[in-house]
């Protein structure tokens, strides 16, 4: 699960000394041997083979590699981050469901995750900012292959049947909540929260075009439990928060890992104006595999009323 909290403190802090300073160039790259900057998006992955190498990352570039794997090999990734930087790493499947992660390590500690191919394609491999910027070293081994029998229970979560959101309670639960009809209450994501009950779902509502809220719903008892909530309240925030609600604003992370539910729209949250543009965190569904994870980020809405997503983590 990625760390929250400071995180959202240490964005801002980030934004606002680009602001006042400018961004810094970032180095000419060479991640990983391709000459180049690896891809910032799991769409957008670089292509490399088994090996080791060097990339680097910095507050606006994760690092996205793939890799090709066959039935029942297993991927091995290290990566050690240089003195005084925290880097995060992260392992995806074919299907783009999470397998692996590793953020335990402080400034300058290795990170390493493992996982096994339950069937042919591509794994996928982040390597996530979290705090300064620099060089890394990284490692990827493929062993095995073949046969798929000793890997699929332990690699690939249980197959789900068709799950029926309950959408209806959903938003008289919500309207209940907050005082106001259901017809002011718009769902954004409604997503399995676990793997096996279908009892407990992970939404994501906008209500009044005003109020965000992220929250667990319990079906059995029609109970909710925050995670987050926000509530525009000046001019600045209204204004962005309706365009933002125009937008509608799907999220390439949430289709790539829960696109089996439902396309989800990012729900915003922490809106700051910052000279002729807004800066927000933004929700955007619920990962139930390998460990409960909200996924989180930021985005940009630029002077031309434009929305960017920045980055996109779970948390």
């Amino acid at each position: 699960m990625r760390r929250t909290g400071a995180a959202i403190a240490l964005c801002f802090v980030i934004m606002f000394s680009l602001v006042q300073i400018g961004p810094v160039a970032a180095p000419m790259q060479n991640d990983m041997n391709t000459g180049g900057d690896a891809g910032n998006s799991m769409s957008a992955a670089t292509l490399i083979s088994a090996g080791s190498g060097t990339g680097y990352v910095d507050s606006s570039d994760d690092d996205y590699y793939k890799i090709a794997v066959s039935s029942g090999q297993t991927v091995t990734v290290t990566m050690t981050p240089p003195s005084g930087s925290d880097f995060d790493l992260y392992l995806y499947d074919t299907n783009q469901s999470s397998a692996d992660s590793s953020s335990g390590g402080g400034s300058g500690e290795t990170e390493t995750v493992e996982g096994t191919a339950s069937d042919s394609g591509y794994f996928y491999i982040d390597v996530f900012h979290w705090t300064e910027s620099g060089n890394y070293s990284m490692t990827v081994t493929i062993t095995g292959g073949g046969s798929t029998t000793t890997t699929t229970t332990t690699t690939t979560p249980p197959e789900k049947p068709p799950v029926e959101m309950p959408l209806a309670r959903v938003k008289s639960a919500v309207a209940s909540r907050e005082g106001v009809s259901q017809d002011n209450v718009e769902i954004y994501f409604c997503v399995p929260a676990e793997l096996i009950e279908n009892e407990n779902f992970a939404v994501g509502v906008v209500v009044n075009d005003q109020k965000s809220i992220v929250f667990l719903y319990d079906n059995s008892t029609n109970e909710i439990t925050v995670e987050n909530e926000y509530t525009a309240s000046t001019g600045d925030e209204l204004q962005a928060m309706t365009t933002i609600i125009l937008k509608n604003v799907t999220s390439p992370y949430a289709q790539d890992h829960l696109g089996r539910f439902n396309v989800n729209k990012i729900v915003p949250f922490g809106i700051v104006k910052v000279g002729s543009t807004y800066t927000f965190n933004y929700y955007d569904g619920y990962a139930g595999y390998p460990v409960n994870s909200w996924g989180y980020g930021r985005a940009v809405l630029d002077e031309n009323m434009e929305v960017s997503i920045v980055n996109h983590a779970w948390i």
